[in-house]
């Protein structure tokens, strides 16, 4: 009975949870929009996390465009 609480993943919490409409709003408003650039504009907005945690939560957000 108490070892219910083991199975269930905890998700930690992340610098980029409140930037995350932000980002969601500069990639519908520039589709093309660099990591770089996205990261910058957070940056000026307060984040204090680094840019790879941001590419990380790039991956799970831009749609996968595959070239032929």
């Amino acid at each position: 009975m108490g070892h219910e609480v083991l199975t269930k993943k905890l998700r930690r919490a992340s610098k980029l949870d409140g930037f995350d409409p932000e980002i969601k709003k500069l990639i519908e408003k520039y589709p093309k929009i660099t990591g770089v650039r996205i990261y910058e504009e957070l940056k000026e907005a307060g984040y204090s996390g680094g840019i790879s945690i941001l590419r990380e939560w790039l991956k799970k957000l831009r749609p996968v465009i595959e070239t032929p």
